[in-house]
């Protein structure tokens, strides 16, 4: 079965038409059928990494924190909305982690852990703006 994937924009469109990737073509992407579109989709890295020739070691991008900035509040769980999907990052003490719920339910690694993060970033745009070529 030959399946392409899009980047689309907020409503669903394509924003480079023709310009998907057959994944078809390149090992390493598979579904699990257990799970509904979007969410069933993965990749085995070593496979990715091997088809790609010019892919280089990952490498400081720049990120630093330092203290939060004035005018928040403290909070211990946060839910976003996107028009796909819908979030919530609930803080846990005892692991000192966020834990990543997802739709209304864990958001679970392959091996069945639930998903976490030591620091959320959440963008609120203001604006969203479409490239086309």
């Amino acid at each position: 079965m030959s399946q392409e994937a899009n980047v689309t924009g907020r409503r669903g469109q394509r924003l480079w038409p023709g310009r998907g990737l057959r994944m078809s073509r390149v090992r390493g992407y598979f579904r699990d059928p257990g799970r509904a579109a979007p969410h069933n989709l993965y990749a085995r890295g070593s496979q990715l990494l091997s088809q790609a020739a010019e892919a280089s070691k990952a490498r400081d991008i720049g990120f630093r924190f330092g203290p939060a900035p004035s005018g928040g509040r403290p909070v211990t769980s946060f839910p976003v909305s996107y028009p796909a999907a819908s979030f919530t990052f609930r803080w846990s003490a005892g692991a000192g982690r966020w834990l990543v719920g997802m739709d209304g339910k864990q958001a679970l690694a392959a091996e069945g852990r639930q998903l976490s993060a030591a620091t959320v970033v959440i963008q609120l745009p203001s604006r969203i703006i479409v490239c086309r070529p």
